[in-house]
């Protein structure tokens, strides 16, 4: 797990540090840097409490989420499956 947090903070911080297209999602990665308490000025955090707190955050926040709209993932994988991967072209020649 240690290493999956590390990689994230690694890419978040390098989104941050060199921009996006949208400044909503911008300020939101910045809002994901402080809950998780990440310092984005010294580059540098305690893996410790990082993992405390994103652990903290699943049990309060992810999971009672997706208990309760676990619907919406299903439907992404469904779109996502016959955006990508269903010949529409094949649907169409008949």
């Amino acid at each position: 797990m240690k290493f999956q947090i590390n990689l994230a903070c690694e890419l978040i911080q390098y989104k941050v540090s060199y921009g996006a297209s949208s400044e909503k999602y911008i300020a939101i990665l910045k809002q994901l840097l402080d809950g998780l308490n990440l310092d984005e000025a010294k580059n540098e955090f305690d893996i410790d409490v990082t993992l405390s707190k994103y652990e903290e955050s699943m049990v309060k926040y992810y999971e009672p989420f997706m208990k309760e709209n676990e619907f919406m993932l299903e439907n992404y994988i469904v779109n996502y499956v016959f955006k990508n991967l269903v010949p529409y072209e094949l649907i169409f020649i008949r």
